[in-house]
């Protein structure tokens, strides 16, 4: 029996390699695209997943200089760019929720845990 995946932001840059890759490993995978984080955990919380992977990007951090860690304060709620700014909004859904959720910015953390194959 196939691996099932199911992949939001399917149509942004990560998650179309993201669903190639896993395609090609023969997941099955359903995508979505657009959705709001709070409608995402609420259906994946009505379905009982224990655990919900978002994927993100350091953009959420906005501009930092130097190495970004888990202590560094996150500045892209103050950034005048969108893309940095809805990358925050979108990691705040995430807080307090009835599952474990993994904030992931780091796809070698994917493969460490097991949850991808190294590709290449």
């Amino acid at each position: 029996m196939a691996k099932t995946a199911f992949v939001t932001g399917g149509t942004g840059f990560i998650g179309i390699n993201l669903i190639q890759l896993l395609v090609s490993e023969g997941w099955d995978v359903t995508a979505l695209h657009r959705p709001t984080s709070n409608i995402m955990i609420d259906a994946a919380a009505s379905k009982g997943v224990e655990t919900f992977i978002h994927t993100s990007s350091t953009s959420a951090w906005g501009r930092v200089k130097g190495v970004v860690t888990e202590d560094t304060p996150q500045a892209g709620k103050d950034s005048w760019i969108n893309y940095e700014r809805s990358k925050h909004l979108g990691e705040l859904d995430y807080r307090f929720q009835p599952m474990t959720v993994a904030v992931q910015d780091n796809y070698d953390w994917l493969v460490k845990e097991g949850l991808l194959a190294k590709s290449g």
